[in-house]
């Protein structure tokens, strides 16, 4: 369930981050990864597009939530992740969900420290940084 759901993130993040940036649709359909919850067919599809708000209609029509923006598909994803990392952690300290767990929460930590230095670097206000942390 981990890597499905990992699959499924780094599928949406490549798709919307390379259409947002105008990357080529051919180079997108190539970078994406099978193993996920969406189907292959429907990432080739979504690949192909040239606004970002198609994609989201065609990822809901894959049974994933209905989301207005990119950055909300990833909070969806990060949230869902770190639950289920929290509690593959804090259950048993022993084997390898415990490791992956730990390595999951270290990597959040690390976002949000890169998220505050950010932040902190183009003058916005303390109570919206704190708005984009997912704990």
């Amino acid at each position: 369930q981990y890597a499905r759901l990992k699959a499924d993130m780094f599928n949406a993040d490549i798709l919307l981050r390379g259409i947002q940036n105008g990357v080529d649709g051919r180079a997108l359909a190539e970078l994406v990864v099978s193993g996920g919850s969406m189907p292959h067919k429907l990432l080739q599809e979504a690949a192909k597009q040239t606004d970002i708000k198609k994609v989201l209609a065609l990822i809901e029509g894959a049974g994933l939530p209905k989301v207005d923006s990119a950055r909300a598909l990833e909070e969806y994803y990060e949230s869902k992740i770190l639950r289920m990392m929290s509690r593959t952690y804090y259950d048993g300290y022993l084997g390898a969900g415990a490791i992956m767990g730990y390595l999951e929460l270290k990597l959040r930590e690390t976002m949000n420290i890169v998220r505050i230095a950010n932040s902190i670097s183009l003058g916005i206000d303390p109570k919206r940084i704190m708005q984009e942390f997912i704990f």
